[in-house]
């Protein structure tokens, strides 16, 4: 296949190939993103069928980016799998990074790293869950955001996310780390914007003016049954305001809680707006810098597979967005609930990351707290050094008992309770 593009005003978009979902998103969305007042980078589509026969793939990556970008110091290149958010949301699964053109070198080996990622274990397990075919990477090459190139600075970046009848809006300040990193971390504030595009709550003035355009820009969207649009953006100004990713998510209907059952969960962070039924549990503790995670992943794996809507209850490091740790759920897909008690949270972060969100929102629910019931653990037996033993597996363990939760994210409620209450069918077995 010939590595051909045509410039389409701010896209440089390639002949042939597969589009991937984040680039087509934000591609068939960039006239109301403009129309609205917001704002594009000028992007490069690099499909994998351009990649595919090539010897040196950084290589053309890198000729093609100085073919359309003369003079260019500094771009981000994103992965832009054709599988990328299909099926339930997993931000974060590839890898996406920034690149200098005078260390052409180390660059290369960044791009490579982006390529490499669409083989990752976790990636290449989801991909068979779903039925996708296995076609490689692709790139989304971006301009990036930003007046300070060399520090890569921006006054807030942040996520628009329609989550139900109010959508949630999001801001991290610059000063939590890196920009392609910040929907790793947990936001400075959280807020709720109500259907006419007004927060509920206080905000500072500037938080104000954008819920409004935001809520603008998402309802002038495609509408989709059952679906609303998340937004993520990254600001050059307070007035100029880059949309870098559009991504259709499920918008759930209000939820109306029973007020009979016996709660014996108290939580403090709530994701998602559902009910769920589970068909078992899942203790897993934390399992960062463990010498055999690879063995220990291949049993969870091996659980996942042959268990459907269990719930896991696990330490909160296990599902922190973080290159230090590994994320469990990249492992787990089929958890229907995610019950945190590690207590990590509380110790680091006042909320989950966007991306943390995103991923549980994905046809799950999500809370962190703490059992009122001697059954179940708590986070001292979750605890790294005390509880995970590498030989024997301790510590990851199964009990068929079914419990029933529903979480209101938007009204911060949750509940947990036992489907049976009959002690004789509750108890946890270590998992082979």
């Amino acid at each position: 296949m010939q590595n051909a593009f045509r410039q389409e005003g701010l896209w440089i978009l390639p002949h042939e190939g597969t589009m991937g979902n984040k680039a087509r998103n934000l591609y068939a969305n960039t006239p109301a993103i403009l129309s609205t007042g917001f704002f594009v980078p000028k992007s490069l589509v690099v499909p994998s069928e351009y990649l595919s026969e090539a010897k040196n793939k950084p290589e053309v990556v890198w000729k093609t980016i100085d073919g359309y970008f003369p003079g260019w110091r500094r771009m981000v290149v994103r992965s832009n799998a054709p599988d990328e958010d299909a099926g339930n949301r997993c931000p974060g699964l590839y890898e996406s990074v920034d690149v200098w053109h005078e260390d052409a070198d180390y660059g290369k080996g960044l791009i490579e790293k982006v390529l490499h990622s669409y083989n990752k274990q976790s990636a290449q397990l989801r991909r068979k869950a779903l039925g996708l075919p296995e076609i490689g990477m692709g790139l989304l090459v971006q301009e990036p955001v930003s007046e300070d190139i060399d520090n890569f600075k921006v006054p807030y970046s942040g996520c628009f996310s329609q989550i139900g009848e109010k959508s949630l809006l999001t801001f991290i300040s610059d000063m939590k780390g890196h920009q392609l990193d910040s929907m790793k971390y947990s936001p400075d504030s959280l807020h709720y914007v109500d259907e006419s595009g007004k927060i509920t709550g206080t905000a500072q003035p500037h938080q104000h003016d954008l819920a409004c355009r935001l809520h603008q820009l998402a309802n002038a969207l495609p509408r989709q049954e059952g679906k609303g649009w998340e937004l993520e953006f990254v600001a050059k100004k307070d007035k100029e305001v880059y949309v870098v990713q559009t991504t259709p998510i499920v918008r759930s209907p209000p939820l109306v809680m029973p007020d009979n059952l016996d709660n014996l969960f108290r939580a403090k962070e709530f994701v998602g707006i559902r009910e769920k039924r589970t068909q078992g549990i899942l203790i897993a503790p934390f399992l960062g810098g463990c010498d055999a995670l690879s063995r220990i992943t291949s049993h969870l794996v091996n659980f996942d597979v042959h268990h459907k809507d269990y719930c896991l209850i696990t330490n909160h490091l296990n599902i922190a967005r973080s290159d230090r740790t590994t994320n469990i759920l990249e492992y787990l897909k089929n958890a229907a609930v995610i019950l945190d008690i590690g207590g990590g949270m509380r110790a680091t972060d006042e909320h989950y990351a966007p991306h943390v969100m995103q991923f549980m929102r994905g046809g799950r629910v999500a809370m962190e707290g703490h059992f009122m019931h001697k059954m179940f653990p708590t986070a001292r037996t979750l605890d790294p050094d005390m509880y995970l033993d590498e030989k024997r597996l301790r510590g990851i363990q199964y009990s068929p008992a079914q419990l029933y939760v529903s979480v209101d994210e938007i009204n911060r409620k949750g509940i947990v309770s036992l489907v049976d209450q009959n002690p004789v069918t509750f108890g946890f077995v270590p998992i082979k």
